[in-house]
């Protein structure tokens, strides 16, 4: 007994100090102030504003106020690579301004708004500035929420060229652009060359020494070494480019963050043996086609003269040319790659490529090479979307349609007419790989459903070659009938039919049944059920089965008049029959077929055949195991789905016995067919068919 009260005791005062440690720090918990400083972006450019919100969390007062102070921090040198921070200082309108502060409520969230200095920040004074918010709230002053901003001065610079490869002592100016492709003005910019692979402000020039790698001028006018440079030594930052390689670069004075660079390949000056062209054919309407020029000692200085039908054309040798080095080579090219353009694939005719120098003192010797740029015919890939809504064919300017493909050439002198079912599309615009333009608005009154042609047809002059031998490249779209819309089916007579009323009230989304005539031009009974149908374009019949009747069940229509003809009935053989298709390739074959009908049953799960044009049926039919019924024509076996059918062995043995002696009768005794294994299979066949009652 004094066990238990003592485990009680122990217990209760257990649980007690449990509560009284919950409940103090559940009190301490709902105190904490939390002071959160909420903007829109951490980079602005200048003049930009933003709205910071304060949000002050743990107490009933969430007002606060705003401070701003920025920082700066030197860019970093080989002898300080990690530069320490400024101490805060008070912001200025050098760095932006913090107004419009809005605190006196103590229920509402405070805000501010900050704007960034009319100017980017001076490098110089104010390298690479953080302008922070800080929030205090007035509920607890010693707890305050941050918001950092750093600017971005929205300089951007690329280097045309982005490589060079210049003979020694050879000269390449250089330019500077923003992504507008604006030159920038050499007051903004510092120039300089280097060892290194990644050029920063601060990286060690090349231009003094004994290793000389070239000297860059204020305009970016650089100019190469007398000799080829070798490796770069090894006080040089890291990484380096390889023997041969200089980076020159250039970086802004407003931002020197905004850096770009240029690899420029030295290579020793020497005369151009220019001996050859390669590919010497090029496609007309074309995107590209790139031309090897077989030119040793090339540079970037070479000039490339195209001359064709119309004179010359103009080849940007910054863009269009490339110096072409042999693998793990960078001391000697070994010629160019010129890159012509679509509108330089526009024109077909007879041309000559011939390299130039603009250094007197190097030579070219060879050339010019003739290049042929020829009519191909178009292809096409693709076309989007590949089927429409009928109901959509009438808007105004015509369904938005895209043909993806090659060879199109470019407006305004495309090579190829774009046609949808004979007619052009509207407003289309062309260009090497892809057409875009509008459907043609439905012609006449009459359905536009169906599946239509949409062709690319190679249709501009093919100057003084033969047009391409197959001038058309195809594809097709559907377009969908709209039946619940203002194209309802029509009957034979070209009548809309008309829809079944609904009954009341009538559902969310009605049925669209529509009736047919009340005298139809066919009948075939009111229990006939027909099942299904196809379609013989060829002979011009339709076949129809009834699954309501056992005999009479295949009903051929003859609708070569026009007006659909009493139809000649047949047996397909089986119960119900549900399904029927036309194999009208048999016309095809030497000596031809008549078209065979496949007929299917469904309760039997039985397949069997029909001649379409006799109504014949296989002598198979005749045996007695009805379960399945195999089918033999020409060079064609049918059979069940359930069974193999013993005359189909029998006739398939006689078949390849057949085959086999016509072709050991034309070929060498060493070529022909074993001569005793099918007579064999052709008796054993035999006679497991006379045992089931085949015959």
């Amino acid at each position: 007994m004094k066990w238990h009260k003592s485990a009680r005791s122990i217990l209760l005062a257990i649980a007690f100090a449990s509560l009284w440690g919950t409940g103090c720090g559940s009190k301490s918990a709902a105190n904490v102030v939390v002071v959160q400083v909420m903007g829109t972006t951490a980079v602005m450019v200048p003049t930009q504003s933003q709205t910071l919100v304060a949000n002050v969390t743990g107490a009933t007062d969430v007002s606060a106020t705003f401070a701003c102070t920025y920082t700066t921090t030197a860019n970093p040198t080989t002898a300080v690579p990690s530069p320490t921070p400024s101490a805060a200082t008070a912001c200025t309108s050098a760095v932006g301004v913090l107004s419009n502060i809005q605190n006196t409520s103590t229920t509402v969230a405070s805000t501010a708004t900050f704007t960034a200095p009319s100017v980017f920040p001076d490098q110089k004074t104010l390298p690479n500035v953080i302008v922070t918010i800080t929030a205090t709230s007035n509920a607890d002053k010693t707890k305050t929420g941050k918001f950092s901003i750093a600017f971005d001065s929205g300089i951007r610079i690329t280097l045309v060229p982005s490589t060079a490869t210049l003979g020694t002592s050879a000269q390449q100016l250089f330019i500077a652009e923003d992504f507008n492709g604006n030159v920038l003005p050499a007051s903004q910019l510092t120039w300089g060359v280097t060892f290194e692979s990644t050029a920063k402000t601060s990286s060690a020039t090349c231009s003094t020494g004994s290793n000389l790698c070239g000297s860059i001028d204020a305009t970016g006018l650089y100019t190469a070494p007398a000799a080829v440079p070798v490796a770069a030594p090894a006080s040089t930052t890291t990484p380096v480019n390889a023997a041969g390689i200089v980076t020159v670069y250039a970086f802004s004075t407003v931002d020197s963050a905004r850096i770009a660079q240029a690899a420029v390949t030295i290579v020793k000056a020497g005369n151009i043996t220019f001996s050859g062209i390669s590919p010497s054919i090029a496609p007309q309407g074309g995107l590209q086609q790139d031309i090897f020029l077989a030119a040793t000692n090339a540079t970037s200085q070479i000039g490339v003269t195209l001359i064709g039908p119309q004179g010359s054309v103009p080849i940007n040798a910054q863009s269009q040319v490339k110096v072409v080095f042999a693998a793990g080579s960078a001391t000697s090219s070994i010629g160019a790659r010129v890159r012509l353009t679509s509108a330089q694939l526009t024109t077909p005719g007879h041309y000559t490529v011939q390299v130039t120098s603009p250094n007197t003192s190097i030579s070219v010797t060879g050339g010019p090479f003739p290049l042929d740029i020829v009519p191909v015919r178009p292809t096409i890939v693709s076309s989007s979307p590949n089927n429409f809504q009928e109901s959509t064919l009438g808007q105004t300017g015509g369904v938005p349609f895209v043909i993806d493909g090659g060879f199109f050439g470019l407006a305004p002198v495309p090579a190829v007419t774009p046609e949808v079912n004979g007619h052009s599309l509207l407003a289309n615009t062309i260009t090497p790989r892809r057409i875009s333009g509008g459907l043609p608005l439905p012609i006449g009154s009459t359905s536009n459903a169906g599946w239509f042609p949409v062709s690319v047809k190679y249709s501009t002059s093919p100057g003084p070659f033969a047009a391409p031998a197959s001038t058309t490249a195809y594809t097709n779209i559907a377009v969908i009938p709209d039946y619940g819309g203002t194209n309802p089916p029509l009957d034979v007579t070209n009548n809309p039919l008309s829809l079944k009323p609904v009954a009341s009230p009538p559902p969310p989304i009605p049925p669209k049944i529509y009736v047919g005539p009340a005298t139809p031009l066919l009948s075939f009974g009111a229990s006939s059920a027909p099942s299904s149908i196809a379609l013989d374009p060829a002979d011009g019949l339709a076949i129809v089965t009834l699954a309501g009747v056992n005999s009479n069940n295949v009903q051929i229509i003859n609708l070569a008049g026009g007006t659909p003809a009493p139809p000649s009935s047949a047996t397909s053989g089986g119960s119900v029959a549900t399904g029927v298709a036309v194999d009208d390739q048999l016309t095809s074959l030497t000596p031809p077929q008549p078209n065979v009908v496949p007929f299917h049953h469904v309760h039997s799960h039985r397949h069997s055949l029909g001649n379409r044009r006799s109504q014949q049926r296989d002598s198979c039919r005749r045996f007695r195991h009805r379960r399945a019924l195999p089918l033999f024509r020409g060079h064609r076996s049918f059979f069940a789905s359930r069974g193999r059918g013993l005359c189909f062995h029998q006739r398939r043995a006689h078949h390849q016995f057949k085959s086999q002696s016509q072709h050991n009768a034309q070929v060498p005794p060493e070529h022909r067919l074993d001569a005793t294994l099918l007579p064999r299979r052709l008796c054993h066949a035999k006679q497991r068919a006379k045992s089931s009652g085949c015959f």
